[in-house]
């Protein structure tokens, strides 16, 4: 059955679109205990994949896959295996970047236009301009700033917050994305594993981020720094969340979780899961201890 394109407004049987790269989720399969994903609002489903929606014509869901594949060879890849990271970029980094502001503000415009109704005006000008920019119908993405902040190695926590139990879990290896707002502001957050993306609305500028800003040329390298005034605080409530959540993981479902790792030790001791699950244990063991 046909219907509109959200991005060209072409007439075509959409895609079933991803808001979150498939590249981030195939990634977490292949380096978890069990090679299955799962949602902390539902933690006893176990998962092939994440809800997609039906966004994009063939074409439009293709030009965004061609800026995806360049993320993950040469951003997300490289950036998973440590230490110092530096990358020359061109422009596809940037229309990346709006490729994911855009999508996940279209998802969430809707119900974000009735609770937050004063920003509701911002939030549609900077989605007609990323829409015009991604096709090529206007030179620059207009007056946002985007920015990129790589995370690869586990932390004790945000200074003066107390951490939840899950922090790395969530920052390493969980994805998220959300319009964050407040009554004066409004930003596109999204969290790949180890990176965090955001995109600015209202204001049109980020103050605080250091080294992360993606502008149409450029170098994206470590380290980079983040002093932005209350993003500590929202990174651990959002943190908070997911650990709540994945707390409802029923007793059998640990179970099975058991019995998987006592037929393939080797698989589990090599997994990026089970090494962040260390290093939050680490990290609760010396709070719990002071």
């Amino acid at each position: 059955m046909a219907e509109r394109c959200r991005l060209c407004g072409a007439k075509a049987r959409l895609a079933q679109s991803h808001i979150i790269p498939a590249f981030a989720t195939r990634w977490i399969k292949e380096t978890s205990v069990t090679g299955r994903l799962r949602s902390p609002e539902t933690p006893n489903v176990p998962r092939q994949d994440v809800p997609r929606v039906r966004l994009l014509c063939p074409t439009c869901e293709e030009k965004f896959s061609a800026w995806e594949t360049r993320f993950a060879e040469r951003v997300f890849a490289p950036s998973r295996a440590g230490g110092r990271f530096a990358m020359q970029y061109e422009e596809w980094l940037l229309r990346f970047l709006v490729s994911i502001a855009w999508r996940s503000t279209t998802v969430e415009s809707d119900k974000f236009a009735s609770a937050v109704r004063h920003l509701a005006e911002k939030v549609d000008k900077a989605l007609k301009i990323w829409r015009d920019y991604l096709l090529s119908e206007r030179a620059d993405a207009g007056p946002y700033e985007h920015h990129v902040f790589i995370a690869s190695e586990p932390v004790s926590g945000v200074q003066g917050v107390s951490m939840p139990p899950k922090f790395n879990f969530y920052m390493l290896r969980a994805v998220d994305t959300t319009l964050a707002m407040s009554f004066r502001r409004v930003l596109v957050y999204t969290k790949l594993p180890g990176i965090v993306l955001l995109s600015a609305i209202e204001p049109e500028k980020i103050e605080g981020m250091i080294g992360t800003r993606i502008r149409r040329r450029g170098v994206l390298s470590s380290p980079q720094r983040v002093a932005m005034l209350g993003f500590g605080d929202f990174l651990v409530d959002r943190a908070r969340t997911f650990s709540r959540m994945l707390e409802g993981m029923s007793d059998r479902q640990q179970q099975k979780m058991e019995e998987l790792a006592g037929r393939e030790p080797q698989r589990v001791l090599k997994s990026d899961s089970y090494r962040v699950f260390l290093a939050d244990k680490y990290w609760q063991d010396r709070l719990g201890n002071k």
